[in-house]
């Protein structure tokens, strides 16, 4: 009885959080407290009440059975999806990552984790954002507002679809009904349409008038709805869980030095603002991350700094540090010394997949080569 009870599932902070607001907003609604009106989604009104735009994805009616459905998919599917969801190093911008050795990139992660029910947040909420969007910009050529005054069933179709995609091979109950997860959200708008209004007019004016029922029919407000919801889902799971994830991802060479390389020549073949894999994560990247990985950098170049110089100081030390100085022979001495330049090296030095620092890196860091060396112990 518990895997049909969503009371008995432990809900996670974002999907608690929806499941409070939408019970919270139909006691309200219920109790004439606060009229429906005041939290449906009104475009011309978004200005002036900008609750609305958090109020629509919330308010889902009274309280009735219907009602009930919804908080049962939502406590499913939701909450599945936000148990899996997890921000990754390859949803960065390459720029900012590029070259982090293991030990921050493992920072990175750890910071990930901490930061998961925020990232979803963040992910669910881009997702609503894209929704007021997307209507407000089809409002201002078609009359289509009038259908969308609730958007948070429309949200819950769009994430549940995420979910599908993500996992085709998983089960999903649907009213009792075990089916296949890559079904799930075709089944869910077709009995949706089944049990509207639609479908009766639709079933009544077939009798009269074929093409004018087909006509009506393909301008309805479900049509519109499962057009958007299909539109903007596949959308944002192609951008983030495919083309970022799955096509673009670092993690998936076999070195991430190859990996760099094959993007250097990919940046240096190609327009600047044409970076579309880059454009992606910045679009799906929460701005918290930007600070974090400053901080990163600067403690990544500090640590280049002291390998840096403790690698001068091993080269000086083989070489003979009174030669480095004055260099029997040199034509101008002090040359050798005066190359070293400590506010210099986050230029000169540059820490690749984490790896340690030997003598040679040292002598590449600071200028000296091998022969350098021999010349000036002669």
């Amino acid at each position: 009885m518990d895997r049909l009870n969503p009371l008995a599932i432990p809900l996670l902070p974002v999907t608690k959080t929806w499941v409070c607001a939408i019970v919270a907003m139909a006691a309200a609604t219920s109790m004439d407290m606060v009229s429906p009106t005041k939290l449906i989604f009104y475009p011309s009104k978004m200005l002036a009440e900008p609750w609305r735009l958090v109020t629509s994805f919330c308010f889902f009616g009274p309280i009735q059975f219907s009602l009930v459905q919804y908080i049962f998919i939502i406590a499913r599917t939701n909450n599945a999806l936000e148990e899996r969801y997890m921000h990754r190093i390859e949803y960065l911008p390459q720029n900012w990552i590029r070259g982090l050795d293991n030990e921050l990139r493992a920072e990175l992660r750890d910071e990930f984790e901490r930061r998961k029910s925020a990232d979803f947040a963040y992910f669910v909420g881009r997702i609503a954002m894209s929704i007021v969007a997307t209507i407000l910009i089809l409002s201002l050529r078609y009359d289509i507002a009038g259908n969308f005054y609730l958007l948070g069933p429309g949200l819950e179709k769009i994430l549940l679809y995420i979910l599908c995609r993500n996992t085709p091979a998983d089960y999903i109950q649907i009213m009792g009904i075990s089916i296949k997860a890559k079904y799930a959200p075709f089944l869910m708008q077709f009995l949706e349409f089944l049990f509207s209004n639609e479908f009766k007019l639709l079933s009544h004016m077939l009798r009269h008038n074929v093409l004018q029922a087909l006509a009506v029919f393909l301008t309805s407000g479900i049509v519109q709805k499962t057009i958007l919801v299909f539109t903007v889902g596949h959308l944002w799971w192609y951008i983030q869980f495919f083309y970022v994830e799955q096509v673009y991802d670092e993690s998936a060479t076999s070195k991430q030095r190859e990996w760099a390389r094959a993007h250097a020549a990919f940046r240096k073949n190609s327009i600047q603002w044409a970076d579309l894999p880059n454009m992606y994560r910045y679009l799906i990247t929460p701005p918290w991350y930007f600070p974090f990985v400053r901080i990163l950098k600067r403690k990544q170049n500090a640590n280049a700094e002291r390998v840096a110089r403790r690698g001068f100081s091993q080269v000086r030390d083989l070489a003979g540090g009174s030669n480095l100085e004055n260099p029997a022979g040199a034509s101008n001495p002090g040359n050798l010394a005066g190359t070293f330049n400590p506010e210099n090296l986050p230029d000169l030095f540059e820490v690749v997949d984490g790896s340690e620092t030997n003598v040679d890196g040292a002598d590449r860091a600071t200028g000296f080569s091998q022969g350098d060396s021999q010349q000036a112990e002669n």
